[in-house]
């Protein structure tokens, strides 16, 4: 399939193909300044949920100019489709491993908060955090709610501009 593009603003989408999936294609997002960069490549597919070449480089990766693995390209919203510049930061893999997805988290997890659970011989929410491969206890709570605002006020002390919050916007907070 060749590449096909949409221009909006200075927002490219391409819609690719997807190699290791049954759904068929996928919209991929980048800024349109790097349209000559990403349409130097003849081919691109999904592959594992990221845009990658046919040699299997990827796109965030291609954007970013980076070549070392001593580094990755995060993308800032969990998006691994959203190639736009804004979205994506050179980070260390130990930076990258602070803002893992709720999705990643407890695959149990019932309070859909990262970072909580019901502790049920307490009768109470509680709130953990990982910190440089330690989980570190924050507290009981009387609801999921409260557990999950302590654990990203927590998380914002911690991890900074790499936590991933239950509430990135504060004022959202009911």
């Amino acid at each position: 399939m060749k590449n096909e593009y949409k221009i909006r603003n200075n927002v490219v989408t391409m819609i690719i193909e997807s190699i290791t999936t049954t759904t068929g294609k996928a919209e991929v997002l980048f800024s349109l300044e790097d349209l000559p960069m990403i349409s130097s490549y003849k081919r691109w597919h999904l592959e594992n949920g990221y845009a990658v070449t046919k040699d299997h480089k990827r796109m965030n990766r291609i954007i970013k100019g980076v070549r070392s693995n001593k580094f990755v390209v995060d993308y800032i919203d969990g998006d691994t489709l959203n190639n736009i510049r804004g979205n994506l930061r050179k980070v260390t893999r130990r930076q990258d491993g602070k803002n893992i997805t709720k999705t990643f988290d407890r695959k149990n997890n019932t309070t859909g908060y990262k970072g909580v659970s019901y502790h049920t011989k307490r009768n109470h929410y509680q709130s953990i955090i990982g910190v440089d491969g330690v989980l570190k206890w924050i507290g009981g709570f009387p609801t999921a709610l409260e557990a999950a605002k302590a654990y990203d006020e927590a998380a914002r002390a911690y991890h900074g501009e790499f936590a991933y919050l239950n509430f990135p916007r504060r004022d959202l907070i009911q």
